[in-house]
C-alpha cells in the first residue's frame, strides 16, 4: 500500500481527449465488483467503450486511434470523497488564518496577533483550527487583546466551538439576556454575561454559518478554486459538501464556478436544516435551494445534526462517565431534535424529493434517526433514497442490521478509528474504558457486504485530507507512520479503493456515469478537470 501512495502522487495525469484512446498492457483496477481487474480499456469521445484484455481492445483500433502502452502500471477510476467542507477548507488556504497543526499555545497566539495586525483596523479576523486545550478557558477579552479590538471568530479544530471577540459577539447580538439555543451553549461569567466561547449549535448558527459570507464574491471563488485544485491533485473527481449552510456562502459560489467552466469536481452540496431555527423557515429556505442541476452540480440532500461530539454533546443511552447527573439534565448528551420533530421534517423533505443526511455520533442519536426512517418505511419504501447517517461513532450492531435492511448508507471517517490525541485526552474520560474501546469501529462495517459504506475525511475538521492516507488507515487499522497494533480488522487494498470509487460515487448519485471503469461510463473532459484517472 505504501508504494501505491508514493507512486500515485507522482504520476497523476489528465486525459487529453482523442477520438479514440486505447490503453493496453496495464493493471487496470475497474471497481466493477463483477470484474475487478483488466489489462486494457478503450475510450471513444470521453466515454468508455470496452474494458477487458489487450487482444480485444486492439480490435477496436481505428486510423485515428492513439494506443497507450501502460507498461504494467496501475490504472484506477477517479476518486470521490463523500464528506468534506470545502467552504471552510478553501478560505483556510487563502483568506483565513490556518491554525491546524499548531501544537504550541504561544505560537498560536503569535500567529493570531500577526495576522490581525495585517488587517485593516475594522476588518474581521478569521482563523480556524486551534486546539481546544489551548484556548478553552480563554475569554473574549483575551481575544480582544490579540486582535487589537477587531471583530474576530477563531474556530476550534472540530468546528463545533468558536472563540469570539467582544465585537463579534455584539455583531451576532449575543449578550447577557441571550438564552442558550437548543443543542448549543454560550460559556458565561458568573453574572451570566457570555465569556467568548460559542459551543455546538450556538457556534453553527453564528460564526460557522457567517464566515463564508464575510468574504467577497471574488474571494469566495479564489478560495473555492484553491481547495478544488487540491482535490484534483490527489485524484478526487467528486466531493460531497456536507454542510452548505447558505446560498450566499456556498450554492452561489458553486454555480458561478460551474458557469465559468471552473468547477473541476462533480459536486453534491448538502443544504442544512438548522435546529435553532423554526421548521417553517428552515423548510422554506431548503425548498428554494433544492437544485436538480446536472452531473457536475446537484443539491438533492438535506443535512441534519442530531447531536455533537462525544465529549459531552453526543446523545447517549447511558450517562457520560464524568457527568454530574444529579445536577445536570444533559448527562446523556444533547439531542437537537425530538423524535416527533425529526420524523415530521424527514417526512416532509422525503415527500418533496430530498435525500436525508444526518450527523449522529452517540448510540441514542443514531437509533433515533433509524427509528424515524423505519417509521417512514412502513408507509413507503425508503431503500432507493440512499439516506445517510454520518460518523456513527458508537453504533450498535442491531442498528447496523436495521440500516442494512432499510438501505441506509453509513458514512465514516477512516482516520478516526486508530484514535488520535484528542480522542484519548477528551473522549476516553467522557465515555469510560468500555465504550471508548467500541468507538469508531468502522472496520466491522468494511467487513459486511450487506450495507453500503461511504468514506471521507470530514476535512478540515482534522489534518488528514489525502485519500491515500485514509486507504492506509482502512487497510492496516493503524495511524500512518505509527508503530502500533492494528485497532480491529484489517482490510484489503481492493476494499479501500472500492470505498473511494464506486461506493462514494453511489453515495453521490453518480455511480451510473462514474466510480468504476466499465463500458458506458463517462470521463470528465480535460477542459473541465485536471485529473480524470490515477496512473501508477
Amino acid at each position: 500500500m505504501k508504494n501505491i501512495i508514493t507512486l500515485s502522487i507522482v504520476i497523476f495525469w489528465s486525459i487529453t481527449s482523442f477520438a479514440q484512446d486505447i490503453y493496453i498492457n496495464g493493471k487496470i483496477f475497474t471497481s466493477d465488483k463483477n470484474y475487478l481487474w483488466a489489462t486494457a480499456m478503450v475510450i471513444n469521445n470521453d466515454k468508455i467503450e470496452y474494458v477487458g484484455n489487450d487482444h480485444k481492445a486492439l480490435e477496436w483500433k481505428s486510423e485515428e486511434a492513439k494506443v497507450i502502452d501502460l507498461k504494467g502500471k496501475l490504472l484506477l477510476p477517479g476518486l470521490y470523497d463523500s464528506h468534506m467542507h470545502p467552504t471552510i477548507a478553501g478560505p483556510n488556504m487563502t483568506f483565513v488564518l490556518d491554525l491546524f497543526g499548531v501544537e504550541d499555545k504561544s505560537e498560536a497566539e503569535r500567529k493570531i496577533k500577526e495576522f490581525a495586525d495585517q488587517q485593516p483596523k475594522d476588518a474581521w479576523v478569521l482563523a480556524n483550527g486551534y486546539k481546544i486545550k489551548h484556548f478553552d478557558k480563554s475569554t473574549a477579552q483575551d481575544l480582544d487583546e490579540l486582535v487589537g479590538g477587531r471583530p474576530a471568530i477563531i474556530c476550534e479544530e472540530s468546528q463545533h466551538t468558536g472563540w469570539y471577540s467582544t465585537k463579534a459577539m455584539s455583531h451576532f447580538g449575543v449578550d447577557k439576556n441571550s438564552p442558550d439555543p437548543d443543542g448549543g451553549s454560550y460559556d458565561r461569567f458568573e453574572d451570566g454575561t457570555p465569556s467568548g466561547h460559542f459551543r455546538e449549535k450556538a457556534h453553527i448558527a453564528a460564526g460557522f454559518l457567517a464566515t463564508p459570507e464575510l468574504l467577497t464574491e471574488d474571494q469566495q471563488e479564489i478560495a473555492m478554486k484553491a481547495i478544488l485544485d487540491r482535490c484534483n491533485s490527489v485524484g478526487f473527481i467528486g466531493i460531497e459538501d456536507a454542510a452548505a449552510l447558505s446560498a450566499k456562502g456556498a450554492d452561489n459560489v458553486y454555480k458561478r464556478l460551474y458557469q465559468k467552466g471552473e468547477l473541476t469536481v462533480r459536486m453534491e452540496y448538502n443544504r442544512v436544516h438548522l435546529s435553532p431555527i423554526d421548521d417553517e423557515t428552515n423548510n422554506k429556505s431548503l425548498d428554494e435551494r433544492f437544485y436538480e442541476g446536472n452531473e457536475m452540480l446537484t443539491s438533492k440532500t438535506v443535512k441534519f445534526a442530531i447531536d455533537g461530539i462525544p465529549t459531552d454533546k453526543a446523545f447517549l443511552f447511558e450517562p457520560y462517565e464524568n457527568a454530574d447527573c444529579e445536577h445536570s439534565h444533559t448527562c446523556i448528551g444533547v439531542a437537537n431534535y425530538s423524535k416527533e420533530r425529526l420524523l415530521a421534517n424527514f417526512k416532509y423533505l422525503i415527500d418533496n424529493g430530498n435525500r436525508i443526511y444526518v450527523h449522529a455520533e452517540g448510540d441514542a442519536g443514531i437509533s433515533r434517526v433509524i427509528d424515524c426512517l423505519e417509521e417512514i418505511n412502513k408507509e413507503k419504501s425508503i431503500k432507493k433514497g440512499r439516506h445517510v447517517i454520518t460518523h456513527v461513532d458508537l453504533i450498535k450492531k442491531e442498528d447496523v442490521d436495521r440500516c442494512a435492511k432499510l438501505g441506509i448508507v453509513l458514512q465514516v471517517q477512516p482516520q478516526w478509528q486508530p484514535l488520535d490525541e484528542f480522542a484519548k485526552s477528551y473522549i476516553k474520560p467522557a465515555l469510560g474504558e468500555e465504550r471508548f474501546n467500541e468507538i469508531y469501529r468502522y472496520d466491522r462495517l468494511y467487513q459486511r457486504d450487506d450495507i453500503m459504506v461511504g468514506v471521507g475525511a470530514d476535512y478540515p475538521t482534522g489534518p488528514v485530507f489525502s485519500p491515500w492516507e485514509m486507504m492506509q488507515n482502512i487497510v492496516t487499522s493503524k495511524n500512518v507512520g505509527e508503530d502500533m497494533q492494528p485497532r480491529g480488522y484489517t482490510s484489503s487494498v481492493e476494499k479501500a479503493v472500492l470505498l473511494f470509487t464506486i461506493n462514494n460515487a453511489y453515495v453521490m448519485f453518480r455511480e451510473d456515469i462514474s466510480g468504476s471503469l466499465e463500458a458506458g461510463k463517462k470521463l470528465i473532459s480535460s477542459s473541465s478537470i485536471k485529473i480524470s484517472l490515477a496512473l501508477m
